[in-house]
């Protein structure tokens, strides 16, 4: 006969009791008291490792607590207690480590410190909206430390709308990866180990530099990896306080589908050539929003380079991506960069930095805008060079916005250039000049297929420090009719220059008053407008100068250049001295088709040229004609210089004449 066996119902519940309570975590609750965390009057069961550590409405005594050893838990919740929850655990040894139930404040009503926590799992950090889970012993001091148990990497999650604040001081963190999908994390002081090693994810919510307290505000460099997912919209903070001129750089690739918003809620980013320095070659697809107020620039050095210089390295998000800036975005490499964006927004964008931290210079930077643009905001060029095919009119969608035409939206500094590349265009964007550098200037180049033609007629205004002299250089390999319509003036007191350089043409339509030099060392510039009370100087072999307006002051033709006949019924007027080097003649007119010339007097130059000057020239009189080929010749006449086209015939007759009389003088002086 088998043994009989009993069952005990009692015996039963106690075993199925301590299974459950083996394999889920359970409440341990917080009394009222400040006893330290290690002893057992402390709460209504000591919590273990597979407990959940309670703060609720038991708890109702305000100060510190003491851990008084190393705690292990699965988790920690905060409810509703009488005030804030501030475990000032400031010994190592002493830390809270917590397992995979994390941080639960989702129904907080208050905020709670931990100053020294442990992570021994992959958890959740779920704070509500208001609240925050400061790491430190306070949020006000910089004395947090956050260390990793074993098994790592683990993966952090924040969770709801409140925020969470690591006051890490200096201490490294570790391989610790950061998946952040609402609210904030905020990093304090730590700069590069400010997240640990690992990457961070942006799921909707953000994360941040500075906080509410005095003393965490820097300049920081975050080295981790970012990728953005969700069709939300993440975003990366400045929440310093106190400061200025800070900067937060990026040194690492953003990624992924999200859309990314730059903000910067707090102070600090007082330098537009500072703010957030992306230096990362970013691939992320989604829209980019730079909030208002927010500064952002794109250029800087590799890692290990002193941080704040500019540098070959960054691209702001992948060339798909939509970009709408409502705040600064500037452009600060040393290198020839794209960025095919559309850029939309009320912001401004500039070209180089100005006050040059780091000592670095970005006069060598060459950017190309080539999206289609709606920003309504300046665009400002403070050095190198603005490469742009599309300049429309004002108000319209262009590679530098649809600003208005009025010329505060378009501002040059000294070094700086606008090069058009595209087709052919007319715009009637006007522009300003700023600078506080004497004898400086600024540069128009038209390289593109087409001529580009600036049709305003308004004056180019001056900024910066008046009385200081200017200087406008037209360039350009375009030989088309390339035109500045606006008109150019002194600075004051201050005399401004023209200079044309670059094998392209530019022509002169506007009224203009400046009295310095005008230079032309290469290429065509040709005056259609009235040029001013200025001296103009041509030099170099092959280049040319003329048109059909108005120049107040002198006119020196160097050896081998040109003069550019822009309309033969309506000739260049010099009211200043006219100089043409010895040898000078017809063949050294530029602009003329003669199969299309009829025969007449035309003159070129309504003006006095100097004293012997015509004597010196070539072809100065019908025996001397030049032959322009289909059985004619020309050559020029006394007076104002007039040039005379005539059929071979009549030269060849005149030009016997010529010789019979010779003969007859020298017969009578015998």
């Amino acid at each position: 006969m088998k043994p009989k066996t009993n069952f005990s119902y009692a015996t039963t519940l106690v075993a199925f009791a301590t299974l459950v309570t083996s394999s889920y975590a359970v409440d341990r609750i917080k009394q009222n008291n400040t006893t330290a965390l290690n002893l057992s009057g402390s709460w209504d069961t000591l919590p273990t490792s597979s407990d959940v550590a309670v703060f609720d409405s038991t708890y109702a005594t305000v100060g510190a607590l003491n851990s008084g050893a190393l705690l292990t838990w699965q988790g920690v919740r905060v409810t509703s207690p009488g005030g804030i929850v501030t475990i000032n655990n400031s010994s190592s040894g002493q830390e809270i480590a917590l397992g995979s139930a994390g941080i639960d404040m989702s129904a907080a009503t208050i905020s709670m410190n931990i100053q020294r926590l442990r992570v021994d799992a992959s958890q959740t950090w779920n704070i509500a909206s208001g609240q925050t889970f400061n790491l430190g012993n306070s949020a006000t001091v910089r004395a947090g430390v956050l260390s990793l148990g074993s098994g790592g990497p683990f993966t952090m999650t924040k969770t709801g709308t409140g925020s969470a604040q690591l006051n890490t001081s200096n201490t490294a963190i570790g391989n610790v990866n950061w998946d952040i999908q609402s609210g904030v994390v905020r990093a304090i002081w730590n700069g590069s180990a400010a997240w640990g090693t690992g990457t961070i994810t942006l799921g909707g919510g953000g994360i941040a530099t500075g906080t509410s307290f005095s003393g965490s505000v820097g300049n920081w460099t975050w080295n981790n990896a970012i990728t953005l997912t969700n069709a939300t919209t993440s975003f990366i903070d400045n929440q310093n306080i106190a400061g200025a001129d800070r900067w937060l750089k990026l040194d690492s690739v953003i990624s992924g589908s999200g859309n990314l918003e730059f903000r910067d809620t707090g102070t600090g980013f007082t330098n537009l050539d500072a703010g957030f320095i992306i230096t990362g070659t970013n691939t992320n697809t989604g829209s980019v929003t730079i909030a208002t107020g927010a500064e952002v620039r794109v250029g800087g050095g590799n890692a290990g380079v002193l941080d704040d210089v500019a540098g070959n390295n960054g691209k702001l998000a992948a060339d798909s991506a939509a970009v709408t800036n409502n705040g600064t975005l500037t452009f600060a490499r040393l290198d020839s960069h794209t960025m095919a964006n559309a850029i939309s927004g009320t912001g401004n964008v500039r070209v180089g930095m100005v006050n040059l931290l780091g000592g670095s210079s970005t006069s060598t930077q060459v950017v190309t805008l080539s999206g289609n643009s709606s920003y309504s905001g300046v665009t400002t060029l403070n050095n190198g060079t603005l490469s742009v095919s599309s300049l429309a009119n004002g108000g319209a969608n262009s590679n530098i916005g649809a600003s208005t035409n009025a010329a505060s939206n378009l501002i040059f500094s000294a070094g700086s250039a606008l090069k058009y590349t595209g087709t052919g265009q007319s715009s009637d964007r006007l522009f300003t000049y700023s600078s506080t550098v004497d004898n400086s200037g600024w540069r128009l180049e038209s390289s593109g297929a087409g001529a580009l033609k600036l049709t305003n007629t308004g004056s180019i205004a001056f900024a910066g420090s008046s009385n200081q002299t200017r200087t406008l250089t037209l360039d350009g390999s375009n030989s088309a009719d390339n035109t500045l319509a606006a008109g150019l003036t002194n600075n004051g007191t201050g005399a401004t220059n023209l200079t044309k350089v670059g094998d392209g043409k530019w022509i002169i339509s506007g009224t203009s008053t400046y009295t310095g030099a005008t230079t032309v060392s290469a290429g065509s510039l040709l005056v259609t407008g009235a040029l001013g009370n200025s001296a103009v100087g041509v030099s170099n072999a092959g280049t040319a100068f003329g048109g059909s307006g108005s120049l107040g002051g002198s006119l020196t033709l160097n050896v081998g250049t040109l003069f550019y006949v822009a309309d033969l019924s309506d000739p260049l007027l010099v009211t200043g001295s006219v100089s043409l080097y010895s040898g000078f003649g017809v063949d050294d007119l530029a602009g003329l088709t003669w199969s299309g010339v009829n025969n007449g007097t035309y003159t070129l130059i309504g003006g006095t040229l100097g004293a012997g000057v015509f004597d010196s020239l070539a072809h100065n009189s019908l025996g001397s004609a030049y032959d322009i080929g289909g059985g004619r010749s020309a050559y020029f006449q006394k007076g104002s210089l007039q040039l005379v086209v005539i059929p071979e015939s009549s030269t060849a007759l005149l030009g016997g004449l010529g010789l019979l009389a010779m003969l007859r003088r020298r017969r009578v002086k015998a």
